[in-house]
């Protein structure tokens, strides 16, 4: 393993952990993507006979569902940074290391944060763009915008899971293209 790809890989979980995080702020947004995502990568896992990493997934993905029973709108009980941040590096580190040591490809285990990744990387670009401070508190994900236009918590975070299911498809085409 060279030492470029161990520092790609610090830098890919770290934005993870901090992506989780700041995606972490309306209603069932976070626990439903960890749901999807996690149900995926149990299905992914299982298919490559990873037994270990298709585990993990099933454990993250009902902790996640239980979550979502309190967290979906009109939430009762929120995430906050531990859990987001748990999320983040979790995601992070298994698209990282499971790449390396199953033959579950890379992109397959990011695909299904597409949304997570555009929001973020997007606003941050922006917001460096008009010379704001990138590093303080805002309300510019595009996720954010969406709510102060009047969409409820439960339509943006319905939208944002039909993305994510779609981008759970294409990595599934992605397989059976072959090419992984």
């Amino acid at each position: 393993m060279s030492v470029l790809w161990v520092l790609i890989g610090a830098f890919w979980v770290v934005w993870m952990l901090n992506m989780y995080n700041f995606m972490d702020g309306i209603d069932g947004l976070a626990g439903g993507e960890a749901a999807v995502a996690s149900c995926f990568f149990f299905l992914v896992f299982a298919y490559y006979g990873e037994t270990g990493w298709a585990t993990a997934n099933l454990f993250i993905a009902a902790a996640s569902m239980g979550f979502l029973v309190h967290n979906w709108p009109p939430a009762r009980v929120f995430m906050g940074d531990a859990g987001s941040s748990f999320l983040g590096a979790f995601f992070g580190m298994q698209s990282v290391v499971a790449a390396l040591a199953t033959p579950v490809p890379f992109l397959v285990l990011v695909l299904p944060f597409s949304n997570f990744i555009q929001d973020t990387t997007l606003t941050l670009f922006r917001r460096m763009w008009r010379k704001e401070k990138w590093y303080e508190a805002h309300r510019t994900h595009f996720y954010q915008r969406m709510t102060d236009l009047g969409m409820s918590h439960a339509k943006v975070t319905g939208l944002e899971l039909v993305s994510v299911i779609a981008s759970c498809l294409a990595a599934v085409l992605y397989i059976a293209s072959g090419k992984s």
